[in-house]
């Protein structure tokens, strides 16, 4: 049985799942998703994103059963909490390696996904508070199942739509909530109430409080959306047009917004700028 305590083989079988998310997007990128009738310039994305939904509902769960279970935060890290950090660690590795190679990354990825990385890293070396771990990452993903299916219903050609709406003010308000509330909360409390190296209290602070302020850079462009969202509205509700829950009703194009044909998400959408 291996001792996943020991560097060596937290190494190799770090490296080991790096070569599996790497057929994981590969396998993802062969889908056949035509008859979706998604426009093909953005069958990339949507396969990419099956993939990412893994991790997202994988620390959902975990930060949910922490919660419920009341395990100490600073507990150390058994085999099980080895093999979830490592997961998110080469994750997050392969999904850099992977884009920057497509040319699709922007810093703001590149600096979500640098800070992800130390904190999954520290947190292994370290030993344990993977529950800490959990709880700020669950914080951070709580949005994630609707921030792909924002994309998905866009994709679908049903933006102007009730079903639209619905999916895209839930994600709106998870991640508020997630990234200004849960996480910021989650991360106060461990690191004010548990002791530390140092190091380790320097390796996650800073990238932690880094992705903070990524997040409040985010909610400022999610609450621009959401005034523009609910001028659309009072547009909607003095032309007396409504939207139809799945699929567009045709007066929507009497809408001064209203664009026609869904425009495919650029580079650096599909590097999720949202992170």
């Amino acid at each position: 049985e291996m001792n996943l305590q020991g560097p060596v083989n937290q190494i190799l079988l770090g490296g080991i799942m790096s070569f599996a998310w790497f057929l994981a997007f590969t396998f993802a990128s062969q889908l056949p998703l035509q008859k979706l009738k998604i426009p093909p310039a953005a069958l990339p994305i949507m396969k990419i994103k099956l993939v990412e939904n893994i991790t997202a509902f994988s620390f959902i769960v975990l930060g949910i059963k922490i919660l419920i279970t009341g395990r100490q935060w600073d507990d150390k890290n058994d085999d099980s909490d080895v093999v979830f950090l490592l997961l998110f660690t080469t994750y997050y590795f392969t999904d850099w390696i992977m884009t920057e190679f497509r040319r699709q990354g922007n810093n703001a990825f590149r600096i979500h996904h640098f800070m992800c990385l130390l904190i999954g890293a520290s947190t292994i070396i370290v030993g344990k508070n993977s529950p800490a771990f959990y709880l700020t990452v669950f914080g951070f993903e709580i949005q994630s199942p609707f921030t792909r299916a924002r994309t998905w219903v866009r994709m679908l050609g049903l933006r102007h739509t009730k079903l639209f709406v619905l999916v895209e003010q839930t994600y709106f308000l998870l991640y508020i909530i997630g990234r200004a509330v849960l996480s910021p909360m989650f991360s106060y409390r461990f690191f004010m109430y548990h002791e530390s190296p140092l190091w380790y209290i320097i390796l996650i602070e800073v990238p932690i409080h880094v992705i903070f302020c990524l997040s409040w850079f985010f909610i400022v462009k999610i609450c621009q959306l959401m005034l523009r969202n609910l001028r659309k509205y009072k547009e909607r509700k003095h032309k007396a047009i409504s939207y139809f829950w799945f699929s567009v009703n045709p007066e929507v194009k009497q809408l001064s917004y209203y664009r026609g044909k869904e425009k495919i998400p650029n580079a650096m959408e599909q590097a999720q700028i949202f992170q």
